[in-house]
């Protein structure tokens, strides 16, 4: 049985942009950021890599996953040692985490968050939720303990994270660079009249 990511690791793989490359025992091959199924091999790439890979695959150009990258010149990653990394990664993560919120640095961010929330909602702005800010926060940190750096503190990633909203002048200056739709024709009026000749 081929132990498969889940939660928090699932999320680590897809802060990275990793997606899987796999076949099943019935022969198909399939590309999936989160792989289910009776699979037979499985390999990790990018979402690029993995769907070209299966499609050459089940066309029968390449017999193996490892002959359709080597032929399509992707990378891919062995399934064990990508889940050691994530494992890894995400036991750094939640320390990191705990630290910060012993320490009151979660505060902060909770703070920044309700700041940024509360200015957007005054400016009619859809605001983001805590849960995906929360969410964005913990990618920040899974990008940075991939690379094998310290991870920086909560309070260098908040105005990343949880930006402030942009303010009116900005907001008018995009609707300016926004390119405008053509009218639309109505369309009972008379058009072009193709003749076949």
């Amino acid at each position: 049985m081929i132990d498969m990511p889940r939660g928090p690791m699932r999320d680590y793989l897809r802060a990275l942009g990793l997606y899987a490359i796999y076949t099943t025992t019935d022969g198909r091959a399939h590309a999936a950021a989160a792989p289910a199924g009776d699979i037979a091999s499985i390999k990790w790439t990018t979402q690029r890599g993995a769907r070209a890979m299966a499609a050459r695959l089940n066309k029968g150009t390449f017999k193996t996953i490892e002959a359709a990258a080597a032929g399509l010149r992707f990378s891919i990653a062995e399934h064990a040692d990508v889940l050691e990394r994530a494992r890894d990664a995400v036991r750094k993560v939640n320390t990191a985490l705990a630290h910060a919120k012993a320490h009151g640095e979660l505060r902060a961010f909770h703070r920044a968050f309700v700041e940024a929330r509360t200015k957007a909602v005054e400016q009619g702005i859809r605001p983001q939720s805590y849960a995906r800010a929360y969410m964005r926060l913990r990618a920040a940190l899974f990008v940075h303990a991939s690379r094998g750096e310290a991870l920086p503190s909560i309070a260098e990633l908040t105005h990343t994270v949880v930006p402030p909203p942009p303010s009116a002048r900005q907001r008018a200056n995009e609707r300016k660079q926004k390119p405008r739709r053509p009218a639309t024709r109505d369309r009972g009026a008379a058009g072009a009249i193709l003749k076949f000749t």
